[in-house]
Protein backbone atom coordinates (compact mmCIF):
# COMPACT_ATOMS: atom_id res chain seq x y z
CA UNK A 1 0.00 0.00 0.00
CA UNK A 2 1.34 3.57 -1.11
CA UNK A 3 2.04 6.06 2.03
CA UNK A 4 -0.21 8.89 2.32
CA UNK A 5 0.85 12.07 1.01
CA UNK A 6 0.61 15.07 3.63
CA UNK A 7 1.15 18.14 4.00
CA UNK A 8 1.90 17.90 7.72
CA UNK A 9 5.69 18.96 7.52
CA UNK A 10 5.12 21.80 5.42
CA UNK A 11 2.79 23.28 7.39
CA UNK A 12 4.27 23.14 10.59
CA UNK A 13 7.50 24.75 8.90
CA UNK A 14 5.36 27.52 7.27
CA UNK A 15 3.85 27.91 10.98
CA UNK A 16 6.75 27.93 12.55
CA UNK A 17 8.17 30.26 9.77
CA UNK A 18 5.45 32.82 10.50
CA UNK A 19 5.63 32.60 14.52
CA UNK A 20 9.44 33.47 13.39
CA UNK A 21 8.85 36.26 11.87
CA UNK A 22 6.38 37.65 14.37
CA UNK A 23 9.31 37.47 17.49
CA UNK A 24 11.72 39.40 14.79
CA UNK A 25 8.75 42.50 14.30
CA UNK A 26 7.74 42.28 17.52
CA UNK A 27 11.39 42.35 19.09
CA UNK A 28 12.39 45.11 16.46
CA UNK A 29 9.45 47.35 17.84
CA UNK A 30 10.28 46.67 21.18
CA UNK A 31 14.04 47.50 21.06
CA UNK A 32 14.03 50.77 18.75
CA UNK A 33 11.22 51.92 20.97
CA UNK A 34 14.08 51.48 24.16
CA UNK A 35 16.89 53.12 21.38
CA UNK A 36 14.20 56.15 20.04
CA UNK A 37 12.75 56.85 23.78
CA UNK A 38 15.20 59.03 25.50
CA UNK A 39 15.27 60.88 22.26
CA UNK A 40 11.74 60.90 22.03
CA UNK A 41 11.97 62.26 25.79
CA UNK A 42 14.28 64.56 25.08
CA UNK A 43 12.63 66.09 22.04
CA UNK A 44 8.70 65.95 23.80
CA UNK A 45 9.93 67.90 26.82
CA UNK A 46 12.16 70.82 24.92
CA UNK A 47 9.01 71.20 22.60
CA UNK A 48 6.69 71.95 25.12
CA UNK A 49 8.76 74.57 26.43
CA UNK A 50 8.69 75.92 23.09
CA UNK A 51 5.40 75.65 22.39
CA UNK A 52 4.56 76.95 25.84
CA UNK A 53 7.08 79.50 25.56
CA UNK A 54 5.26 82.09 27.88
CA UNK A 55 4.33 79.83 30.61
CA UNK A 56 8.01 78.21 31.25
CA UNK A 57 9.47 81.88 30.90
CA UNK A 58 7.37 82.77 33.61
CA UNK A 59 8.19 79.15 35.60
CA UNK A 60 11.94 79.46 34.93
CA UNK A 61 12.60 83.85 35.18
CA UNK A 62 12.39 85.67 32.43
CA UNK A 63 15.78 87.20 32.83
CA UNK A 64 18.49 87.05 30.68
CA UNK A 65 21.43 85.30 31.20
CA UNK A 66 23.71 86.15 33.27
CA UNK A 67 27.69 85.48 32.34
CA UNK A 68 30.36 85.28 35.09
CA UNK A 69 34.03 85.80 34.52
CA UNK A 70 35.54 82.12 34.43
CA UNK A 71 39.41 83.75 33.67
CA UNK A 72 41.19 86.62 31.98
CA UNK A 73 44.42 86.17 30.16
CA UNK A 74 46.89 88.10 27.76
CA UNK A 75 47.18 86.19 24.39
CA UNK A 76 50.17 86.72 21.90
CA UNK A 77 48.60 85.62 18.98
CA UNK A 78 50.13 86.75 15.80
CA UNK A 79 47.73 86.69 12.75
CA UNK A 80 47.91 88.36 9.29
CA UNK A 81 45.73 91.42 8.79
CA UNK A 82 43.93 89.33 6.48
CA UNK A 83 42.94 86.36 9.10
CA UNK A 84 39.45 85.19 9.01
CA UNK A 85 37.89 85.49 12.38
CA UNK A 86 37.18 81.99 12.19
CA UNK A 87 40.76 81.28 12.21
CA UNK A 88 41.94 83.36 14.74
CA UNK A 89 38.82 82.12 17.22
CA UNK A 90 39.51 78.20 17.06
CA UNK A 91 42.95 78.98 17.26
CA UNK A 92 42.49 81.05 20.49
CA UNK A 93 39.24 78.44 21.55
CA UNK A 94 42.63 75.82 20.87
CA UNK A 95 44.60 77.89 23.26
CA UNK A 96 42.13 77.77 25.99
CA UNK A 97 41.07 74.00 25.62
CA UNK A 98 38.00 75.03 24.12
CA UNK A 99 37.72 73.23 21.03
CA UNK A 100 34.06 72.48 19.57
CA UNK A 101 31.33 74.38 17.48
CA UNK A 102 31.19 78.32 17.91
CA UNK A 103 30.14 81.34 16.25
CA UNK A 104 31.85 84.90 16.02
CA UNK A 105 30.90 88.54 16.38
CA UNK A 106 33.39 91.46 15.19
CA UNK A 107 33.44 94.82 16.58
CA UNK A 108 35.71 97.62 15.76
CA UNK A 109 36.82 96.51 12.00
CA UNK A 110 37.04 93.10 13.01
CA UNK A 111 39.64 94.07 16.22
CA UNK A 112 37.66 92.79 18.92
CA UNK A 113 35.83 89.53 18.93
CA UNK A 114 33.48 88.15 20.88
CA UNK A 115 33.49 84.11 20.34
CA UNK A 116 30.59 81.75 21.32
CA UNK A 117 31.06 78.77 22.17
CA UNK A 118 28.53 76.38 21.93
CA UNK A 119 27.38 73.52 24.64
CA UNK A 120 24.88 72.55 26.06
CA UNK A 121 25.46 72.11 29.88
CA UNK A 122 28.15 74.72 29.97
CA UNK A 123 28.01 77.34 27.19
CA UNK A 124 30.86 79.93 26.87
CA UNK A 125 31.78 83.77 25.92
CA UNK A 126 35.58 84.24 24.91
CA UNK A 127 36.28 88.28 24.30
CA UNK A 128 39.49 89.00 22.58
CA UNK A 129 41.04 92.56 21.76
CA UNK A 130 44.04 91.82 19.09
CA UNK A 131 45.21 95.84 19.65
CA UNK A 132 46.17 94.64 23.39
CA UNK A 133 45.67 90.68 23.53
CA UNK A 134 43.35 90.69 26.04
CA UNK A 135 40.77 88.09 26.58
CA UNK A 136 38.22 87.08 28.74
CA UNK A 137 36.21 84.19 29.29
CA UNK A 138 32.65 84.01 30.55
CA UNK A 139 30.26 81.09 31.52
CA UNK A 140 27.17 81.17 31.50
CA UNK A 141 25.74 80.77 35.16
CA UNK A 142 23.27 77.52 34.82
CA UNK A 143 19.69 78.03 33.28
CA UNK A 144 17.52 74.80 32.79
CA UNK A 145 15.30 75.82 30.48
CA UNK A 146 18.03 77.21 28.43
CA UNK A 147 19.86 74.22 28.45
CA UNK A 148 17.04 71.65 27.53
CA UNK A 149 15.69 74.39 24.49
CA UNK A 150 19.15 73.92 23.34
CA UNK A 151 19.03 70.19 23.23
CA UNK A 152 16.43 70.83 20.30
CA UNK A 153 17.89 73.32 18.44
CA UNK A 154 21.40 71.99 18.41
CA UNK A 155 22.74 71.20 14.78
CA UNK A 156 25.38 68.98 13.81
CA UNK A 157 27.03 68.29 10.35
CA UNK A 158 29.29 71.36 9.10
CA UNK A 159 30.03 73.28 12.33
CA UNK A 160 33.34 72.47 12.14
CA UNK A 161 34.30 69.83 15.17
CA UNK A 162 34.04 66.02 15.11
CA UNK A 163 31.66 65.93 17.97
CA UNK A 164 28.59 67.83 16.68
CA UNK A 165 28.86 65.58 13.17
CA UNK A 166 28.73 62.20 15.77
CA UNK A 167 25.76 64.21 17.19
CA UNK A 168 23.94 65.12 13.61
CA UNK A 169 24.46 61.03 12.79
CA UNK A 170 23.19 59.66 15.94
CA UNK A 171 19.94 62.02 15.56
CA UNK A 172 19.95 60.50 12.30
CA UNK A 173 19.85 56.99 13.50
CA UNK A 174 17.44 58.10 15.66
CA UNK A 175 15.11 59.19 13.22
CA UNK A 176 15.32 56.05 10.77
CA UNK A 177 14.76 53.97 14.46
CA UNK A 178 11.35 56.52 14.44
CA UNK A 179 10.46 55.60 11.02
CA UNK A 180 11.09 51.80 11.95
CA UNK A 181 8.93 51.84 15.03
CA UNK A 182 6.11 53.43 12.93
CA UNK A 183 5.96 50.59 10.34
CA UNK A 184 6.57 47.56 12.82
CA UNK A 185 4.29 49.05 14.98
CA UNK A 186 1.78 48.98 12.09
CA UNK A 187 2.72 45.47 11.60
CA UNK A 188 1.79 44.31 14.93
CA UNK A 189 -1.02 46.03 14.57
CA UNK A 190 -2.36 44.37 11.81
CA UNK A 191 -1.44 40.66 13.40
CA UNK A 192 -3.68 41.55 16.80
CA UNK A 193 -6.93 41.21 16.04
CA UNK A 194 -7.34 42.98 19.57
CA UNK A 195 -6.53 45.60 18.84
CA UNK A 196 -7.27 46.39 15.19
CA UNK A 197 -10.27 48.62 15.63
CA UNK A 198 -8.85 50.94 17.95
CA UNK A 199 -5.40 50.87 16.09
CA UNK A 200 -7.54 52.16 13.06
CA UNK A 201 -9.22 54.94 15.28
CA UNK A 202 -5.77 56.20 16.29
CA UNK A 203 -4.38 55.74 12.95
CA UNK A 204 -6.73 57.86 11.23
CA UNK A 205 -7.49 60.51 14.18
CA UNK A 206 -3.74 60.75 13.69
CA UNK A 207 -3.61 60.92 9.85
CA UNK A 208 -6.45 63.20 9.41
CA UNK A 209 -4.94 66.03 12.06
CA UNK A 210 -2.02 66.08 10.23
CA UNK A 211 -3.66 66.46 7.21
CA UNK A 212 -6.00 69.29 7.95
CA UNK A 213 -3.34 71.10 9.74
CA UNK A 214 -1.29 70.73 6.27
CA UNK A 215 -3.92 72.13 4.59
CA UNK A 216 -5.33 74.86 7.10
CA UNK A 217 -2.28 76.57 8.52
Amino acid sequence: RPPRCTLFPYTTLFRSGRRMNEKRWRGSHLYLGLLAGPWLLVYGISGLTLNHHALFDRWAGGDPPRYAVEREMTWSGLFSDDASNETIARALLGELGLDGSFWVQAEGGGRRLTIHRNSVLSPRRVRYDRDTGAVTVERREGRLLETIRGLHFRRGYNRGHWKDSLWAATVDGVVLAMLGLAISGVWVWRRTPSTRRGGAAALATGAGLFALFLCTI
